[in-house]
């Protein structure tokens, strides 16, 4: 962790085993950040959702179940904003093919899973998927105050 100035947000990391038995620490960690900067609980629940749709994709996406994974977050918070990098070296995507299907047919269609992508979107202001190199990440953004607005 480093800690807060005024104009310095505090950093977290936190590395894992892909595997979904540490999906309820991540959840754990990212809730309990949520606490600590005040972030009322029902953003929060939805900011701990976002995440933890994104680190279960990484499980069974990009190192497809297979042990020997790992998943890192790194979360950075100051008084504007929550953003929240989840990094893998599992199998590439497309993060174009990332847009995720009609949640209105898919659900008509009574399908269960596969809204992962629409979630992540409707409950963060900001959602980008980029590879580099060997690695995956996706970046997710929580503004805490409307923007234009600041101290």
């Amino acid at each position: 962790m480093t800690a807060a100035g005024p104009n310095t947000p505090s950093t977290f990391e936190l590395s894992v085993p892909s595997a979904t038995d540490y999906l309820e620490l991540i959840r754990g960690f990212v809730a309990r950040i949520c606490e600590k900067f005040g972030i009322p609980s029902a953003p929060g629940a939805h900011i701990v959702a976002a995440v933890d749709e994104a680190a279960a994709s990484v499980i069974e996406h990009a190192h497809r179940g297979q042990p020997g994974g790992e998943v890192r977050l790194a979360v950075a918070i100051d008084y504007q904003k929550l953003s929240i990098v989840v990094t893998d070296d599992g199998a590439g995507h497309a993060p174009e093919a990332m847009s995720g299907p009609d949640p209105c047919q898919h659900l008509a269609e009574l399908r269960v899973g596969g809204l992962g992508v629409y979630l992540m979107k409707t409950v963060m202001d900001e959602v980008e998927w980029t590879r580099d190199g060997a690695r995956n990440q996706v970046k997710m953004v929580k503004h805490l105050i409307p923007k234009g607005e600041g101290r």
